[in-house]
């Protein structure tokens, strides 16, 4: 954004000091020649129109894991796979009352009773009037280290054939180095040109040093499928109790009614029937494998941004007629781009309901330098002002971008297209 203003404020001095200039000099009818004469400085404003950058796409079909999986050597950690999610867990904070409390008049207090078949009752204790009240409130599991009341799997097909475990698996997928060649496409953008007349050949032929400025946008995207390698991590994580699994697809804990013997009184969510898990998976139990081909990932990728083009050269005119002429330049030429790529992929693994999908972005600036050429068709309408049409070249270089892995070569090579605007003297 910077180099914008800076460039635009530039262009804009520029064109000032020479529209200035300008006003002092003498712009005639020269009837012995049949032209106008040429003012020593011009300005010129337009559009151009070029077929834009060409862009090869490759190394691309890449699904990263969306979270590492830690070893089981890493003890009691979060794990986060593709098809479940087991969670460390914690003591809770009811887990931590006292066990037994004395509530001052109008007060009530909770309080916690720990039992031997790992499972705690909370209470409330209130005070009405120097009378002593108990209501029990919950009847909760306790924590206990190597296990989890907080975990997910997604397909039955997860659950061991014993129903002893579950098998957690987590998906990805690698590039096979597939690749795909966006085509170019025109490009719409603005010019702003300064002229010196140098010195005139014969009677209607003019040398002048030309600088300009130009701004053109860069857009070039791809979709399409391509096959990429699917990788796979499995772990297989014991129920720590012989309370059945819960069903698949139910984040753990569950909570459930608890009723009295009186069975009239009642405290929703206050019975937890979680099915605890092993925080750690088994060590033997860690398998990974690669299947070549076996992801279908479906991607969009896509080069945006834009170029600044500066160039300086000579040019000459000639004037065919009173109002009608034409005009070539040549010159060398500098190009300053900024373009960010994007990369949206995703594919559906074995067992998994939802694709798994990944969208990364990267930025890059580059500045290559190169050479011009245009030809105009020039028609003056009066002593200062004219119009101009023709067609434009450009030669640039290549550069790279990449993206998570991914690839993209940018050319500017070769960049044609025609311009038009308004020229004045």
């Amino acid at each position: 954004m910077k180099t914008r203003l800076l460039l635009s404020l530039l262009a804009t001095s520029l064109g000032v000091t020479w529209l200035h200039a300008a006003d002092e000099e003498d712009d005639q009818y020269s009837p012995e020649l049949g032209i106008y004469a040429s003012a020593k400085n011009s300005v010129k404003f337009g559009f151009r129109m070029v077929n834009g950058a060409k862009v090869h796409f490759g190394n691309l079909g890449i699904v990263p894991l969306a979270n590492p999986i830690a070893p089981a050597s890493a003890g009691e950690v979060d794990r986060k796979y593709s098809d479940g999610v087991v969670l460390k867990d914690a003591a809770r904070t009811n887990q931590g009352f006292p066990s037994s409390v004395t509530p001052t008049a109008g007060q009530s207090l909770k309080s916690t009773i720990l039992s031997s078949n790992g499972r705690y009752q909370t209470y409330v204790t209130t005070n009405t009037g120097g009378v002593l009240t108990t209501a029990q409130t919950g009847d909760f599991l306790t924590y206990q280290a190597g296990q989890t009341r907080t975990w997910r799997y997604d397909q039955a097909s997860q659950l061991l054939a014993d129903n002893s475990g579950i098998i957690m698996n987590a998906f990805s997928a690698t590039s096979e180095g597939a690749s795909f060649d966006g085509l170019k496409k025109v490009s719409g953008g603005v010019e702003f040109q300064l002229e010196r007349v140098l010195g005139k050949l014969g009677r209607k032929w003019e040398v002048s040093i030309v600088g300009g400025l130009a701004l053109n946008s860069i857009l070039n995207k791809q979709a399409g499928n391509v096959q990429s390698t699917l990788n796979k991590i499995s772990d297989t994580f014991l129920l720590t109790t012989n309370a059945a699994a819960p069903a698949a697809g139910s984040l753990q804990p569950t909570f459930d009614t608890l009723t009295f013997p009186d069975v009239i009184t009642v405290v929703a969510g206050g019975l937890e029937t979680t099915a605890p898990l092993s925080t750690v998976p088994i060590a033997s139990s860690h398998v990974e494998t690669a299947s070549l081909g076996g992801a279908n990932v479906a991607g969009l990728w896509e080069i945006k941004g834009a170029y600044y083009t500066m160039k300086i050269g000579p040019e000459i005119r000639g004037n065919l007629t009173k109002n009608f002429g034409f005009s070539a330049s040549i010159g060398v030429a500098g190009a300053y781009a900024g373009t960010n790529y994007s990369a949206v992929e995703s594919f559906t693994a074995p067992g998994v309901a939802d694709p798994l999908t990944t969208n990364e972005t990267s930025a890059k600036n580059k500045f290559m330098p190169g050479y011009y050429a245009n030809l105009d068709a020039t028609w003056q309408a009066n002593e200062r002002t004219g119009f101009f049409a023709g067609v434009s070249y450009e030669k640039f270089d290549t550069y790279d971008q990449s993206v998570g892995g991914r690839t993209a070569k940018i050319d500017l090579a070769s960049t044609a297209g025609i311009r038009g605007g308004i020229s004045i003297k």
